[in-house]
């Protein structure tokens, strides 16, 4: 599967971005929150449409470059579409909790439990079936749904996180953060990223 992320990281200038990037990322490889990832990747070049309910500053800022949203942008150049690119990650992640939320509650009725207390411990419940076993109705996918909801709402990257503010060390961007990056954009750069699990 691909997720687009949105980094922010800080490097001295652009062709120190890459570098800053797989820095950022390194730590969370091997499976964990992606397998491979490139900047841009799948949303390289991602034209944004004349109609997209875009903030005027921001539509100002990338009319300039023909409304194509860059890979790698300078929060010192384009502070409006910095700010715009975190908020919609933030939304993205915000989605993703609740679609966890719903996964969740959908796998708790299919295996008949009225909350996450009724869930046995692994190999307390045999499954009634083949049928149930394949689907995992043991518990095991009330687990998963449980780790990957667990994991956004204790501020944990992961995989649906959407966004890594990598200067902070957080999968969130706070409002004080971003009005630390206006105050000092030099060197912080934000970074359309697809990674891949």
């Amino acid at each position: 599967m691909h997720a687009h992320h949105t980094l922010i990281v800080r490097a001295a200038g652009s062709k120190a971005v890459k570098k800053a990037v797989n820095d950022a990322l390194e730590p969370f490889g091997d499976g964990d929150v992606w397998d491979w990832f490139e900047i841009g990747g799948r949303w390289k070049g991602v034209v944004i449409d004349k109609d997209a309910d875009l903030p005027v500053q921001v539509a100002h800022e990338l009319m300039g470059e023909g409304q194509v949203l860059p890979d790698i942008i300078s929060w010192e150049k384009y502070p409006k579409t910095c700010r715009w690119m975190c908020q919609q990650a933030m939304e993205s992640q915000q989605a993703s909790v609740e679609y966890e939320k719903q996964g969740l509650k959908d796998w708790l009725e299919k295996a008949g439990y009225q909350n996450v207390y009724d869930v046995p411990a692994p190999g307390q419940r045999k499954p009634k079936s083949k049928e149930e076993e394949r689907q995992g109705f043991g518990g095991d996918m009330v687990g998963h749904c449980m780790h990957k909801l667990g994991q956004l709402l204790a501020g944990y990257y992961s995989f649906n996180s959407h966004l890594y503010d990598a200067v902070n060390r957080t999968p969130v961007v706070l409002e004080e953060a971003m009005d630390e990056f206006d105050k000092s954009p030099e060197d912080i750069w934000v970074v359309s990223a697809d990674l891949h699990n």
